[in-house]
C-alpha cells in the first residue's frame, strides 16, 4: 500500500532530492502530496491521517543528510567518515561540522609536525604533507585564544591537530596504553577534529616556552598535576590551561600539551571519526 501511494507522489518535480533540502522541508512537502493522493483515491479521514504519520515517521530517516549514507561501519562497530563525499554531505547540513585550517585563521601560528619525520614515538613517518584542523567552533575558539595571548607576548604552537584514524591505529600497535595514546576500539578526539596538542612561543623570540616534557613525553612528569618543576615551568604550564579552559577546551591530566572541545555542535549533531588524508582535505573550498 505504502509503495502504491508513494509512486504517484515521486513523480511530482515539486519533491526535492533528498540531499538538496532541509529535512524538514521535505518531509512537509512530501506530506502534502501524500494528503493529496489519499485524497484522490478517495480514503477516509482517519486512513488518510494513519497513512501520512506512518510514512513521515518512515521519510524522516532516510531523508536526513547525517545517516548512515556519510559513513561507514568499521570493524569495532564504530561511525567512521572515509570518503569525501560523506564528510562534504555532512558539512552541508551544519558548517559547525567543517575542518578549518588553523593556519588560515591565526596568522602568527607555528607549527611543529613531528609525525610527518622519524623524530617521534613511531620512529616512522605518519603525516605526508600535514596541516593543522580543527572543526569549526574549535578553531574559532583556538583564534580567539591566540588573539588574548598575543598582548602578553604568546603564540601558538601547534604539534598536532585532527589526526586521520588510520594514525591512531598505527600509533595504538607501538604504545597501547591509553594514557597517552587513543584505543582504536574508540578513537581518539584527534580523528573527530576537536583535540589538539599545543604549547606556546615568544613572538619576541620565536621560541618555545619552556614546559614540564618535551612533546609525547609519556612520562608522569608530563602529567598536569606533577608539581616537582621549577616554578617558571609550572606558570608557563598554568598559563597555557588558564587560556584553553577558559576558551571552552578541557586539559588531559596526563599530558600537559593536550586540550579537546565539547564533541556536539551549536545544533547537537556528534562529531564523528573521520580517515580522510591531509591531501583530500587540502582540496576543499575555504
Amino acid at each position: 500500500m505504502y509503495l502504491f501511494l508513494l509512486k504517484p507522489m515521486y513523480r511530482l518535480k515539486e519533491i526535492p532530492h533528498p540531499y538538496d533540502s532541509k529535512p524538514a522541508t521535505i518531509i512537509k512537502k512530501c506530506a502534502k502530496h501524500i494528503r493529496l493522493t489519499c485524497l484522490a483515491y478517495q480514503k477516509t479521514t482517519t486512513f488518510s491521517k494513519t497513512v501520512i504519520s506512518l510514512i513521515i515517521m518512515t521519510l524522516s530517516i532516510p531523508l536526513h543528510p547525517l545517516n548512515a549514507q556519510t559513513y561507514k561501519i568499521n570493524k569495532y562497530g564504530l561511525q567512521l567518515i572515509k570518503d569525501w563525499s560523506g564528510y562534504q554531505t555532512r558539512i552541508k547540513m551544519d558548517s559547525d561540522l567543517a575542518l578549518m585550517p588553523l593556519d588560515s585563521l591565526i596568522p602568527d601560528l607555528k607549527t611543529d609536525f613531528v609525525y610527518a619525520t622519524k623524530n617521534n614515538f613511531t620512529h616512522t613517518i605518519l603525516y605526508q604533507r600535514p596541516r593543522a584542523y580543527l572543526r569549526k567552533p574549535a578553531a574559532l575558539a583556538l583564534q580567539k585564544i591566540a588573539q588574548q595571548l598575543r598582548p602578553l607576548g604568546y603564540g601558538l604552537l601547534i604539534y598536532d591537530a585532527y589526526r586521520p584514524y588510520n594514525v591512531t591505529e598505527k600509533m595504538w600497535q607501538v604504545v597501547p596504553d591509553n594514557r597517552y595514546a587513543a584505543d582504536p576500539k574508540h578513537g581518539s578526539g584527534h580523528n573527530k577534529g576537536i583535540s589538539v596538542d599545543l604549547s606556546l612561543y615568544s613572538l619576541q623570540t620565536g621560541k618555545a616556552v619552556p614546559m614540564p616534557t618535551e612533546f609525547d613525553n609519556f612520562t608522569s612528569k608530563a602529567h598536569q598535576g606533577y608539581q616537582n618543576l621549577p616554578d617558571s615551568i609550572i606558570k608557563n604550564r598554568a598559563l597555557l590551561k588558564k587560556f584553553m579552559e577558559a576558551g571552552g577546551f578541557s586539559p588531559l591530566s596526563t599530558e600537559w600539551w593536550h586540550f579537546s572541545y565539547p564533541n556536539k555542535t551549536s545544533r547537537g549533531h556528534p562529531y564523528l571519526l573521520m580517515d580522510l588524508n591531509f591531501d583530500a582535505l587540502s582540496g576543499q573550498k575555504q
